[in-house]
């Protein structure tokens, strides 16, 4: 086996202006920017924008990624 063959392919992460879906507060956002750690969402229609941690958010319709795998 060569070295890395077992590694799992690290999904990138969403880019600026994708829709995600922060699991923590289980609400949907656009990712406005990302910066030191945190992923800044804006609701979609416009709104006030809040921080989340990258590892609540995942796709809008995708699984939450704290759950079973």
């Amino acid at each position: 086996m060569a070295a890395g063959d077992d590694e799992r392919p690290v999904r990138p992460g969403p880019k600026p202006g994708e829709l995600v879906r922060d699991h923590r507060s289980d609400r949907i956002g656009v990712l406005m920017d990302v910066q030191g750690g945190r992923l800044y969402l804006r609701p979609p229609g416009g709104g006030v924008e809040w921080t989340a941690d990258p590892g609540q958010v995942g796709p809008a319709g995708g699984p939450d990624p704290s759950g079973p795998v």
